[in-house]
């Protein structure tokens, strides 16, 4: 190996006593591209967080270009020459295509025409320079990716993380994904990329580094690590959740005072999935979530983690991991935030059952600030942190979400939206009814789509995103 840009010597982070990251060390060599493979939850992301500073580890160091980066955080980091992109795109989107990018060129030059040029150069690169004068809101999601990409670009790194930039693309749109990030590398430029996507990943990495809860499985190059010695299956695939998914629901029927809500509702989600459920009010959407919790009487079969739970008690669904963070946040308004979060936590037994305030507090600091204030006092956008932390007190295996940007400012809806990420990569499936769309449908790996009680469309979120014919007769969008 040459010489190594970056090294990290056994990385630890735990979130709320859940280890992310155990005891991960390798090396990165300069100018070559690394995978970073395994499950949802497997501790990828916390890994780049890391790295670029977003977060601190509890243990170990990380080492660039020889010198000690851990701690420092993203400002320091991102001028010591590391870039990187995020699994939810975020643009700016009332600004135009070189505006977006001019933000990232401000990190290393301070004179307008200086950013411009620089920009105008990775918008080339990166193919969006006849995009330049268009809002970014008008970019499709696969350019939107690559603007992603420039920007990052743009910060002038020698080392580029990207992660998952080429999920959810088509196979066209992955392989132009694959060329730019030869080009890139081509620039000198070394890449640790984050993809689920095997059959495009391994054939352009140099080496992979396959993580799986949090530790490191394998490394090494392609062909060393596609084969587990003595055995058939790919060593990668050992990483991967068990068959079958974490809730299954087939036949699904629900009705009100007769009035049929759900018909027939097939829906499945496995493992560290985010799954949304989108489409018009009185699509039946919260009665699928309610029905789902135990909240209401169903027809039909629901199963999780291979136990039917069809007709089971609410409270009894609950403690199997089932949480439901219901439409209207349902706080005890006169009762302090520390309060509603203990409640969170009250059929739980033993001396670590407040142990998950540590996350919620990771997850929402406003909270930890706010702790004796009366939920009734606090803003929407908090009162939405103080329901998803009191349900992240339950320790839940399934999460589901009831229009969490509901009365909420736009500029909180990201950071919910960033929370609800940070969970799944915690190993917490998410099932998310919402309406911000556009938004949810980045985040989400697939969606459901519900019209009058029945799903008339499903599959990956990214297509039907970008499936205009789907968003004008199905979503309205």
């Amino acid at each position: 190996m040459s010489e190594p840009i970056l090294q990290l010597r056994s990385v630890s982070k735990s979130f709320s006593g859940i280890a992310a990251n155990v005891d991960i060390s390798f090396d990165v060599a300069r100018g070559e591209i690394l995978g970073l493979i395994g499950p949802n939850g497997a501790g990828k992301s916390s890994l780049f967080n890391s790295i670029s500073g977003a977060i601190v580890p509890d243990r170990g160091e990380i080492l660039f270009e020889g010198k000690r980066i851990s701690g420092l955080g993203p400002v320091a980091c991102t001028k010591r020459g590391i870039g990187r992109t995020f699994q939810v795109v975020r643009s700016f989107d009332s600004m135009t295509v070189l505006e977006n990018v001019m933000v990232g060129a401000f990190a290393r030059v301070q004179r307008a025409r200086h950013a411009m040029a620089r920009a105008l150069e990775v918008l080339t690169v990166c193919g969006l320079d006849r995009r330049a004068d268009m809002p970014a809101d008008a970019l499709t999601p696969p350019e939107k990716r690559r603007l992603e990409v420039a920007r990052a670009l743009a910060t002038e790194p020698r080392l580029l993380l990207l992660d998952e930039m080429l999920t959810g693309l088509t196979p066209t749109e992955a392989q132009e994904g694959v060329q730019l990030v030869r080009a890139v590398c081509a620039r000198g430029i070394t890449i640790i990329m984050v993809e689920h996507v095997m059959e495009v990943l391994l054939p352009l990495v140099d080496r992979a580094v396959v993580l799986h809860l949090g530790r490191k499985l394998a490394e090494g190059t392609p062909a060393e690590i596609v084969r587990n010695p003595g055995s058939s299956a790919p060593i990668w695939a050992t990483a991967m959740p068990p068959d079958g998914p974490l809730l299954s629901v087939r036949g699904l029927t629900a009705a009100y005072r007769g009035l049929r809500a759900l018909h027939g509702i097939d829906l499945t989600a496995s493992a560290g999935e985010i799954v949304a459920v989108v489409g018009a009010n009185g699509a039946g959407k919260s009665t699928l979530l309610r029905g789902i919790a135990g909240q209401m009487q169903t027809g039909g079969g629901i199963v999780f983690d291979g136990r039917s739970i069809a007709r089971m008690p609410a409270h009894r669904i609950n403690r199997l991991g089932v949480v439901l963070v219901p439409e209207g946040r349902r706080l005890f308004g006169r009762l302090s935030v520390e309060d509603n979060l203990r409640l969170g936590a009250y059929a739980r037994r033993g001396p670590d059952r407040f142990r998950p305030l540590d996350l919620v507090f990771s997850l929402f600091p406003r909270l930890q600030e706010r702790l004796s204030q009366r939920a009734e006092t606090l803003s929407g956008g908090e009162q939405q942190m103080l329901a998803i932390g009191r349900a992240l007190m339950t320790n839940p295996r399934l999460l589901m979400l009831d229009e969490p940007s509901q009365g909420i400012m736009p500029r909180l809806v990201d950071d919910i939206l960033a929370a609800v990420q940070r969970i799944r990569g915690l190993g917490v499936t998410i099932l998310i009814v919402e309406q911000r769309l556009v938004e949810t449908l980045a985040i989400a790996d697939r969606a459901y789509v519900l019209q009058t009680g029945r799903i008339v469309m499903s599959g990956p979120a990214a297509e039907i995103a970008s499936d205009a014919e789907i968003r004008r007769a199905y979503l309205g969008m």
